[in-house]
């Protein structure tokens, strides 16, 4: 039981315990119950003795005592200035009592402004020297802050001064990160401002006030404001100027002035084009600055020597070094040496005569210096002390990387000397980092820093750029220096991309560095951004505008981008034939480079660019010709020997021994380099070359088996001929060894996707990605496996970040583009080719590509002309020839097509011009002479050498043209006829007759088909065929047949993912969720680190209404295993639309778009959710996001305006037509953009005019132009003009393409109104050779008409031009017209015979055959008759859902009710409008009443109800009615 503490027990237990601790007890218990006078006269006796360190703790506890006197605590500052700590671990642990004790003095006596000075001087002298910390200047602000609130409310006297201290805080967060709100940065300058009111001297808040005004003045001139920015910063000057003016002879604001008369100067030079003024600027700057500095190194040399500090000599030094390129700065260095002479002990002042040294390359006086700071005795405890530490530690590391920068810069005339130079060096430099190790953690910065150098210096740019990169993060990339060195790791790791971004990155910092202008300038040339190159020398010249090279470099810059003369008459003759070739005259380049030629001796520039077009060309006969006359007439010696070379090379034979003889003329190349890239040229020169390849690769793994570049060459070579163990024997040698320098990751991995396990492999390079820099080669691997294993997104994601690295490499260019067209991204990989394409002119794979790209997605014009370009140069080109004959008969230049396609099949017919030649009669409707010249061909080539693989290949490709066409029923046919041509090994058409099958929705004719190759052990090893079966087996419900297919499968088939996902469908199909839920829970356990058996879990659970929290778990789990996988976050949103949670639902679409852009379904239904609930400037952000990052193709701005139109937002659809026509002025865009001006209110017909002034040169020639010009004039009341573009337009139509006709009438009725469109018309008919299209627009405008003759007569002349034109389309639309009208005018039985003499006509017209079907079976009530009709519309369209529907329907009404329900579950797997589902589950959910299966109809009805939200269109009325039958009829008993 408790009770209260025995207090004299526990007495007695302390007595006892003193007793038996003895002394030390005793003495512990003196001290508790001594006073603080008596700890403060025991710290007094103790001082006296010379004893501070016993004296500061006595002092310290007398403070603890008592911490309001004054005394004590006076005493205890005194005590522990006094303190000279051994180590800096030491100094570190008392240093915090430092500024603590001149707080609470502060503290005591409140309103004493000198007592809280002192205390904020500690934080300010720290925050001033020992680098940027937010926090800790934060703190000192808020203790200025509290400090001012000791003095109340008093807005004057001298308490003022200390708003110094806050003012000088919030201007470094300001210039350091830039994110103050607009009050805290008003709130500065009234610091400055009440601070100097208080103390007028104060040089410091003077200062601070004047970069208060800076700061305002960059702000401005980065928000394009050039005229605010001069007001405030002359509003700064004349702070400085005023100040002056009382004090001429106060050195730091006299430093400034002449900071500013140098940015003054160099600015006004670097306006300037013309050398000469330049000059004349840089003349006058170098005297007047020399005048400046000579005043400024006097008032220096005034001051107290005491007094001059390390902050003024760098500033000085700063200034003198702009005008002495040498660094030798001799007034800086006076300076400094009379101000170490008065301060020897001042570390500062000696890192700064170090500095001066290294800038003048005395590095080993700079050292000696740095030793000098180590070498100082430890300090007392204070900030000056704190500091000194810290510069003791930096003077170290100081020393290593002078060491570095030394190594760099060793040279000597004698080769030999300057070798072993630079060995000494580098071992001094090793020494340092042994030293700096001592005291330094392995990973801290400063030992990145140092191992980063050391690494570059022994050339290893891989593991020098990652330990650069790795200390640039933890410093904030805050190291101009260091962001240098990282770019020239980059760079020389071929890595232009990288390397810009990390100099641009140092520019930010220092924009005056003229070694990153350089260099980034250099960088830009690299990527051919010639314009960027030149305006960073013409920075660097305006630095340094007395530098002979830079402006050489410079104006060879201007003379390559045709600015400036050019002296060199050799470069004339190659501008000049450049500029022709841009121009497209081929021919005039050639003439002007071959007069230059023989004009300047065959000059090897001349002389180099004559090859090149002639190699190009293919022709290498007048490529060797160019040549030889060059040895004959050319008199330089050194530019001979390379023409011998380029000769032999020529005249090696076939492209493998021209390249070997490259590789052995080649200068500069190892023995191993040279032996590795003949192994490469070797390994493709096919069986010719194989055993020479297998030499040298003995060879190679004999001699050089160490070699990182022999391990990755034969470890490739291993893996191309499947020689796996030995791929994962040269494998675990470069991981040892660190080869790829990601810890053997790209070797890993490929091992790994060599034996089949890709998941594994993608998982090991994803996570090495994310601790080391990739270079371009770990990317591309990356990427690969991942198209591999379908991840198309985070492919391109990947070779994205190759490209960010090397933009200008020609594999990673194709290799993004390939990759983005099977992501189903065409336009973005044609705007990559076009941006490439300019980049590297010469590079022919990236030019076809682009062209190919352009013709099949682009400016089909633009691309053929490029192509007859190309054949100008290179006739022969059969590649060419095939392209521009595909060109011409997509642009429908019908003559001009024909000749190019029987030129390209008389010189050497193949399968590809076959396939166009039947596309130019395909496009002319000419569907039977196509399949004919596929035929023939196919005829033609079975008769010669492998005639049946020949043959075979060219029917399928005739089968694939026919599904292309919309002729699915014709491809069966072709395949069926084609399968004793395939080979027996592959059954390669079976294969594709099944998967044809499967896409007309024929699954059982598709399982049939894939049984059949399964059980003829034809399947791959990884049982594809099996597993495609035993899918298409659950797609028809039939679920046993497919279970016992997966118990067929191979034993790793069955443990496999995607069986047992199959096996999950199965189970829930049969209407067993539980075991479906038992088998994803046993796939989850046994693929845990598989996102797509969490992602078909979640699926399921949703559909079995599973817990929402456990779903969105696994969804969770989805995107931590696969951030990209955005079906997860899809899901989401399915469960979050459930709950009504409206934002939710949006920010999932937010995740979908970041993850994939391109998926424009889900960004219309963002933008149609955000605009319901008037969050209309949030669509309008992610409509902008999503075009940015798709790169703002105009093509995409132009559909996101169609989405704001579709949703009645016209002004937002305005805003995203204006830039996609300032994008790309296609016509497509023109139209929509002059269309969205017309319809606002009212009409801007004003900039709509000016917009089609843009593209006049265009508008006669085209109709949709024409209607866009007749819609302004009609707007502007000009309405006979507006008639003549219409009628104009008309002419400019190809009148068999019935889609263009239509729309043409549609618009053209907009404009005009039927009225005017009629009277409009009948104008027409003489000026027209064929009128019945006018005949028949007329008949629909009358057919229209509420007045009842009016609507006969138009219903009559529509079946006259029906049963008369000559015009096939027209005559098959005008017959639908004319049954269509009988039919809303509900006359069935006409309507019936109309359609019945459509088919009769065409027998293949499944839209009719599917109308005739359901007006049978739906309005006359004759199902059974409708029964055929139907059937014949499936097998023409087996996978349109509205054609099954109607089939479903018949079905049901003539009670066969099994067969409907197949039909009818065929209709709803197949995706469609939401107006199309929802007819169908109506028909399903009476179907499934008719089985009596209530409850399924009752949720077949829910779905409809649910989708019925989003229907729109002339059936939704109709659908409302039938909702509530099928409700009713639910209802009943």
């Amino acid at each position: 039981m408790a009770s209260k503490v025995n207090t004299k027990f526990v007495a007695i237990l302390v007595g006892a315990l003193v007793l038996l601790a003895g002394g030390v007890g005793a003495a512990a218990y003196l001290v508790l119950f001594k006073s603080a006078a008596d700890l403060a006269k025991q710290g007094d006796a103790l001082m006296a003795a010379n004893k501070p360190i016993e004296a500061e703790k006595a002092y310290g506890k007398a403070v603890n005592k008592d911490a309001t006197n004054l005394d004590y605590l006076r005493k205890w500052q005194t005590a522990l200035s006094k303190l000279s700590p051994e180590t800096q671990t030491l100094f570190d642990a008392k240093y915090p009592q430092y500024p603590l004790v001149r707080k609470k003095i502060a503290d005591l006596l409140r309103t004493d402004v000198q007592a809280h000075r002192d205390y904020l001087d500690v934080y300010l002298q720290t925050m001033e020297n020992a680098g940027y910390s937010r926090q800790f200047a934060e703190s000192l602000a808020q203790g200025a802050t509290d400090a001012l609130a000791q003095f109340g409310d008093a807005k004057e006297g001298e308490s003022e001064v200390l708003r110094r201290y806050r003012g000088l805080a919030n201007l470094r967060i300001l210039t350091e990160s830039k994110n103050l709100k607009d009050s805290e940065v008003d709130a500065i300058k009234a610091d400055f401002e009440a601070a100097l009111k208080a103390d007028p001297a104060d040089v410091d808040s003077l200062i601070g006030l004047h970069n208060w005004y800076i700061f305002r003045a960059d702000n401005a001139l980065n928000n394009q404001r050039p005229d605010d920015a001069i007001v405030e910063a002359e509003k700064g000057r004349n702070l400085i100027r005023e100040f002056r003016a009382k004090d001429p002879n106060e050195p730091r604001t006299k430093l400034l002035t002449l900071s500013w008369m140098l940015a003054d100067a160099k600015r006004q030079a670097g306006a300037l084009n013309k050398p000469e003024d330049r000059k004349k600027i840089a003349d006058q700057l170098r005297i007047d600055a020399a005048k400046g500095l000579d005043e400024s190194a006097a008032l220096l040399n005034a001051l107290d020597p005491a007094m001059i500090t390390p902050v003024m000599i760098s500033q000085f030094a700063f200034l003198e070094m702009q005008l002495d390129e040498s660094g030798k700065l001799p007034r800086s260095r006076a300076v400094l040496e009379r101000a170490l002479k008065a301060q020897p002990g001042e570390a500062a002042l000696m890192i700064s005569k170090s500095e001066a040294d290294s800038l003048a390359r005395e590095y080993e006086a700079a050292i000696a210096t740095l030793q000098q700071v180590r070498d100082l005795p430890n300090p007392t405890l204070s900030v000056s002390g704190r500091l000194l530490w810290y510069r003791k530690q930096d003077a170290l590391f100081r020393q290593a990387a002078l060491s570095l920068k030394a190594l760099e810069s060793a040279t000597d005339p004698d080769p030999a000397k300057e070798k072993q130079l630079k060995a000494e060096w580098l071992e001094k430099a090793k020494a340092k980092r042994t030293e700096l190790a001592k005291v330094e953690p392995e990973s801290s910065a400063r030992m990145l820093f140092v191992d980063g150098k050391l690494k570059l210096a022994q050339e290893d740019f891989a593991g020098a750029q990652q330990l650069l990169l790795s200390y640039l993060t933890l410093v904030n990339e805050a190291d101009p220096d260091a962001l240098i060195a990282a770019a020239n790791a980059s760079f020389r790791l071929n890595q232009p991309g990288k390397a810009k971004e990390l100099l641009a990155r140092s520019l930010q910092l220092s924009g005056s560095n003229v070694q990153a202008l350089i260099m980034l300038a250099e960088v830009e040339l690299r990527l051919k951004n010639n314009e960027s190159a030149r305006d960073l020398y013409k920075t660097a010249a305006s630095l340094l505008p007395d530098n002979a090279q830079i402006r050489a470099r410079r104006a060879a810059i201007e003379q390559e981008l045709g600015q400036g003369e050019i002296e060199n008459p050799v470069m004339r003759v190659v501008a000049e034939a450049k500029k022709r070739s841009d121009l497209g005259d081929e021919k005039g380049a050639i003439q002007v480079l071959e007069e230059g030629a023989e004009k300047y001796k065959y000059d090897a520039q001349i002389t180099q660019v004559l090859v090149q077009k002639r190699t190009n060309a293919n022709d290498v006969d007048g490529a060797k010709a160019i040549i030889r006359r060059a040895l004959e007439v050319n008199t330089n010696e050194d530019q001979k020997k390379n023409l011998r070379s380029a000769l032999t090379i020529l005249e090696s034979g076939d492209a493998t021994e021209a390249n070997l003889t490259a590789i052995d003329l080649a200068p500069n190349l190892s023995d191993v380099d040279r032996m590795v890239m003949k192994l490469g040229i070797l390994s493709n020169g096919g069986e010719k070359y194989k055993d020479r390849a297998q030499a040298i690769a003995v060879e190679l793994e004999q001699k050089h088996a160490s070699e990182p570049i022999v391990i990755e060459t034969l470890f490739l070579r291993a893996l191309r001929e499947k020689r796996i163990d030995a791929a994962q024997q040269l494998a675990e040698k470069a991981i040892a060894t660190n080869v790829d320098k990601y810890e053997g990751a790209t070797f890993k991995a490929r091992v790994l996707a060599s034996q089949g396990r890709r998941a594994e492999a993608i998982a090991t390079l994803a996570q090495a990605s994310q601790r080391f820099n990739f270079n371009v080669e770990a990317w591309r691997v990356l990427s690969a496996l991942q198209v591999e294993d379908g991840k198309l997104i985070d492919a391109a994601t990947s070779m994205q970040k190759a490209l960010a690295l090397r933009p200008d490499d020609p594999t990673s260019i194709m290799q993004y583009s390939a990759t983005l067209q099977a992501a189903g991204k065409p336009d973005d990989a044609l705007r990559l080719m076009q941006e490439k394409a300019k980049l590297l002119p010469d590079a022919r794979l990236i030019r076809d590509e682009w062209l190919r790209l352009e013709g099949s997605y682009g400016n089909k014009e633009q691309a053929l002309k490029e192509r007859e370009r190309d054949l100008l140069l290179d006739p022969n080109n059969r590649t060419y020839k095939i392209q521009a004959a595909a060109l011409s008969t997509d642009l429908r230049r019908w003559d001009d097509a024909r000749k190019r396609i029987d030129n390209v099949r008389k010189s050497e017919d193949d399968l590809d011009a076959a396939l166009i030649d039947a596309t130019w009669s395909a496009d002319q409707s000419d569907l039977v002479s196509a399949e004919k010249t596929l035929r023939d061909y196919a005829a033609k080539v079975k008769a010669g050498e492998d005639g049946n693989n020949k043959a075979g290949e060219a029917m399928m490709a005739l089968a694939r043209f026919m599904v292309a066409r919309g002729r699915s029923d014709r491809a069966v046919l072709v395949l069926e006829e084609t399968r004793p041509l395939q080979d027996p090994k592959r059954l390669q058409v079976d294969r594709m007759l099944a998967e044809l099958y499967l896409e007309m929705a024929e699954t059982d004719k598709a399982i049939e088909m894939l049984r059949n190759i399964a059980n003829a052990s034809k399947d791959a090893p990884d049982d594809t065929v099996r597993l495609r079966l035993a899918e298409a087996l659950i797609q028809s419900r039939r679920f046993d047949e497919a279970e016992k297919e997966l118990q067929l499968l191979t034993k790793e088939g069955q443990d496999g993912p995607v069986a047992m996902l199959l096996r999950s469908d199965a189970a829930m199909g049969k209407g067993d969720p539980k075991l479906a839920m038992e088998i994803l829970d046993r796939a989850v356990t046994a693929f845990s680190n598989n996102a797509g058996v969490f992602l078909k879990r979640a699926q399921a659970s949703i559909e079995t209404k599973r817990n929402v929290a456990d779903t969105l778990a696994d969804l969770d789990q989805v995107l931590r295993l696969d951030p990209r996988l955005w079906q997860a976050h899809q899901l989401r949103a399915v469960i979050f639309q459930s709950q009504g949670k409206k934002n939710d639902v949006v920010n999932e679409i937010r995740a979908i778009l970041q993850i994939d852009p391109s998926q424009d379904e889900i960004l219309g239904l963002g933008l149609r959710m955000l605009v319901a609930d008037d969050r209309d400037d949030e669509a309008v952000a992610l409509a902008e996001d999503v075009a940015k990052r798709r790169g703002a193709p105009g093509v995409l701005y132009a559909n996101i305006g169609d989405l704001f139109d579709t949703i009645g937002r016209g002004n937002r659809a305005l805003a995203f037509y204006r830039t996609a026509f300032n994008n790309d002025a296609r016509t497509s865009h023109v139209v929509r953009y002059v269309n969205a001006l017309l319809a606002q209110k009212p009409p801007n017909a004003t900039e709509a005019e000016s917009t089609l002034r843009k593209v006049l040169e265009r508008i006669a020639k085209d109709p949709e132009l024409l209607l866009a010009r007749a819609g302004v004039r009609r707007v502007l009341n000009q309405l006979p003009d507006a008639r003549k573009d219409v009628a104009a337009s008309f002419k400019l139509l190809p009148q068999d393409q019935v889609g263009v006709m239509q729309a043409w009438f549609q618009t053209a009725l907009r404009l005009l109104g039927d009225k005017e469109l009629a009277t409009t018309l009948d104008t027409m008919t003489k000026d027209v050779s064929n009128p019945d299209w006018i005949a028949f627009f007329r008949a629909r405008i009358q057919a229209d008409d509420p007045a009842p003759a009016t609507r006969n007569a138009g219903i009559a002349a529509t079946k006259r031009v029906a049963d008369t034109t000559k015009l096939p389309g027209l005559a098959t639309l005008a017959s639908r017209e004319y049954s269509g009208r009988l039919y809303i005018a509900k006359d069935y039985e006409k309507a019936a015979v109309a359609m019945k003499a459509i088919i009769e006509k065409d027998p293949k017209d499944a839209d009719t055959l599917n109308n005739l079907a359901y007006l049978l079976g739906k309005d006359l009530n004759r199902p059974e008759e409708g029964i055929p009709f139907g059937e014949q519309a499936v097998a023409l369209k087996p996978k349109s859902p509205e054609v099954l529907d109607t089939m479903g329907l018949l079905y049901m009404l003539t009670g066969k009710l099994p067969e409907a329900q197949k039909v009818l579950d065929r209709a709803i797997a197949i995706p469609s409008s939401p107006s199309t589902q929802v007819t169908i589950l109506l028909h399903l959910s009476e179907l499934q009443f008719k089985l009596e299966k209530r409850d399924e109809a009752k949720a077949t009805l829910g779905k409809a109800r649910s989708l019925f939200q989003q229907a729109q269109g002339p059936t939704q009325e109709q659908q409302k009615l039938e909702i509530a039958r099928i409700e009713k009829l639910l209802e009943g008993p």
